[in-house]
């Protein structure tokens, strides 16, 4: 009744990705957890975090730091703030 060593795990990659990768590429153009001010009407803007951003459609979702409510538009109707 010896005792076993523990199971050895595989070393995590530091770089998971190639640099050229289209995953790596969105990473960099999206706007994904950035604090931005969005348009809500003509005179109305609110403030909060980008929670999704499709590349391919070009759709944005933010959810408001004020209610928690989620807004979906254009990224031409943000702006960044961080």
């Amino acid at each position: 009744m010896g005792m076993r060593a523990p199971a050895r795990t595989p070393p995590i990659p530091a770089y998971p990705f190639m640099p050229d990768s289209d995953h790596t590429l969105q990473q960099r153009d999206s706007l994904f957890r950035r604090r931005v001010y969005y348009r809500t009407g003509e005179c109305s803007c609110g403030e909060g975090v980008v929670t999704e951003h499709d590349l391919e459609t070009d759709i944005v979702i933010v959810m408001d730091e004020n209610d928690g409510s989620f807004w979906r538009g254009s990224p031409e109707q943000l702006e960044v703030i961080v």
